[in-house]
């Protein structure tokens, strides 16, 4: 009698880790702590297991208001979907007024990894 077997592997991958992130501004504040000019952020991305899929950011005023999109894209330098580390900047620019209008804005950074994983960063 033949043996009519056949054996199928297959390797699984499993990313349950939230990915990091750290936020900073470049720009530094005036000596009352609040800026007047436009204001550059740095983030810095890190996913040891499957790697960076995005980084966006969204704008709220103190009431809790999103002002402008929701989710906007970080600028990457040598960017690659799935490195495990990325760094990033963006600009809040004063003239895209109405931003400087609403006094203390806190800057959220939103890290997804490719297995779908994410992590929200605010900054006040």
């Amino acid at each position: 009698m033949a043996d009519n077997t056949t054996e199928i592997v297959k390797n699984t991958s499993i990313d349950t880790t939230e990915p990091d992130a750290d936020i900073e501004t470049e720009t530094e504040a005036n000596d009352a702590g609040w800026y007047n000019d436009d204001i550059t952020f740095k983030t810095t991305a890190y996913d040891a297991t499957s790697g960076i899929e995005s980084v966006t950011y969204t704008v709220t005023a103190p009431d809790g208001s999103v002002i402008g999109d929701a989710d906007r894209a970080v600028t990457f330098s040598d960017f690659e979907k799935g490195n495990g580390s990325a760094d990033g900047s963006f600009v809040i620019k004063r003239s895209d007024s109405p931003l400087y209008d609403y006094g203390a804005l806190v800057i959220t950074t939103t890290t997804r990894d490719v297995a779908g994983n994410e992590t929200k960063n605010p900054k006040r």
